[in-house]
């Protein structure tokens, strides 16, 4: 008799729901969208005196460059520098020439010009040096310069 109770009992639990093994299968997904989207990341470079004093530039002993970080996502973008403009000098100074310069990682190079220029990047990232230039044959009188170029991305 233990043997039939045992067996019945045993029957009712493989029965009793919530106590059978039973499967139950889901799918678990991810899903993204990547748009066209381009960051630059600036640290500013300094500009400094010739020793002829004809020349205010990056590259001269004490200035630096300024870098220019690209970074995007989707679709490699361009990227464009406008043209130099001094914006900030004594008052009816008159340069020769504004003029910026650049080379990246990725092997675009930019001899100095005056002029707009851009790339067509081939990557999603890629880093800047650039160098700016004010020439002036008369010389520089003491005051506050400032050189800028503005640098846009876009996919």
């Amino acid at each position: 008799m233990r043997r039939t109770q045992f067996y019945v009992i045993g029957m009712a639990l493989l029965m009793t729901p919530g106590v059978a093994s039973a499967q139950s299968v889901q799918n678990v997904t991810f899903d993204a969208t990547i748009g066209d989207a381009c960051t630059l990341t600036v640290t500013d470079g300094t500009l400094a005196l010739s020793a002829d004093a004809k020349l205010l530039g990056s590259e001269e002993s004490g200035g630096s460059m300024a870098r220019l970080l690209m970074s995007a996502s989707g679709t490699p973008p361009k990227v464009q520098f406008d043209a130099p403009g001094l914006t900030l000098s004594p008052s009816r100074f008159l340069a020769d020439a504004v003029e910026i310069s650049y080379k990246s990682t990725n092997g675009h190079d930019q001899a100095y010009t005056a002029a707009l220029t851009s790339v067509q990047e081939t990557s999603l990232i890629d880093e800047f040096e650039v160098n700016a230039r004010v020439l002036h044959d008369a010389g520089f009188p003491a005051g506050d310069y400032q050189v800028v170029t503005v640098a846009t991305c876009a996919g």
